[in-house]
């Protein structure tokens, strides 16, 4: 009811096949952006050396990625099999 005047205004809400489908370019923008965010605070709670903290958090955003890449697809496979 509430959203009935918007569709008459501005048609069928959708999104683009090609935003939906192919998310690489703002999953890798997160990922990276996570992983700087983790090399400053490894830096100032853990107080390591660049090396390190560039080494660590680039291994943990990796991980974070491929883990990501896993539920995704295991969330996939479970509403393929409840459908």
């Amino acid at each position: 009811m509430v959203t009935a005047p918007f569709v008459l205004l501005f048609g069928q809400p959708s999104v683009a096949a090609a935003y939906a489908t192919h998310d690489d370019v703002l999953s890798a923008a997160l990922h990276i952006c996570f992983a700087v965010y983790l090399f400053f605070m490894l830096r100032r709670a853990y107080g390591i050396g660049n090396w390190y903290s560039a080494l660590t958090s680039a291994a943990i955003a990796w991980s974070m990625f491929h883990i990501l890449w896993l539920y995704r697809f295991i969330l996939f496979i479970i509403t393929m099999k409840l459908v």
